[in-house]
This record gives structure tokens, C-alpha cells and sequence, in this order.
């Protein structure tokens, strides 16, 4: 892949148009001309493709693009931190954590005696 600045000023846009499909969406860093000759976009949390067509369509005439297609660039987004649920995770794990434990360990801990 090619680095460039071209459409770079599409790209944003799109990203920006994209996020109110899927807010996870990062912040746009830089982006390359790949193998189809679309952009891949880096992203603060990812990267996203977006089609070179709809980036120079962006640059000169945004009502142009339908939000079904804004839609499928929200899509492709692949999320390189996507975010745990610790507050869940503790919870499942402190749930199987006291199945294993016998009674008079549940009572133990209950008043804070191991």
C-alpha cells in the first residue's frame, strides 16, 4: 500500500458521516491507496476502507452520496481496541468463583474471613 494525501479532505468527511452509524468509529490518521485502488484508512482505534470514488464524490459534491453507502463504509470498520465490559467480566467471574466455593466459604466471605 501507497501512502497519500489525496481526497484526504473526502476521507475525513466520510469517516465523520460514517461515525453516526457506528460511534465506535476512531479518529482518522492517514491513509493509503491499496490493491483495488480504494483507500484503507488508519484510525486512531483501526481502520476503515473507504472507496476512492466516494472520497473524490465527497470533495465535489457530498448530496451525491447516499447514506446507504455512507452505511456500508460504517461497516467495514474493524476495531483494533475494541473495548471490554470489565464491569460484566468481574461480575461473571466472581459468579463462577463463588459456585466453586462451599458453603462455610461463602458465609467466610461474606463477613470478610478467608
Amino acid at each position: 500500500m501507497t501512502r497519500t494525501t489525496e481526497n484526504q479532505n473526502g476521507v475525513i468527511h466520510i469517516i465523520g458521516r460514517a461515525k453516526q452509524y457506528d460511534p465506535e468509529i476512531g479518529n482518522y490518521e492517514e491513509h493509503f491507496i491499496n490493491e483495488r485502488f480504494d483507500y484503507t484508512v488508519r484510525l486512531s482505534n483501526g481502520r476503515i476502507v473507504v472507496p476512492r470514488s466516494m472520497a473524490q464524490d465527497q470533495e465535489a459534491q457530498p448530496s451525491s452520496i447516499d447514506e446507504k453507502h455512507i452505511q456500508s463504509v460504517a461497516a467495514n470498520f474493524k476495531n483494533d481496541n475494541p473495548r471490554l465490559n470489565i464491569h460484566n467480566t468481574s461480575n461473571k467471574e466472581e459468579i463462577s468463583m463463588s459456585k466453586k466455593k462451599g458453603f462455610w466459604k461463602k458465609l467466610f466471605s461474606i463477613f470478610g474471613i478467608k
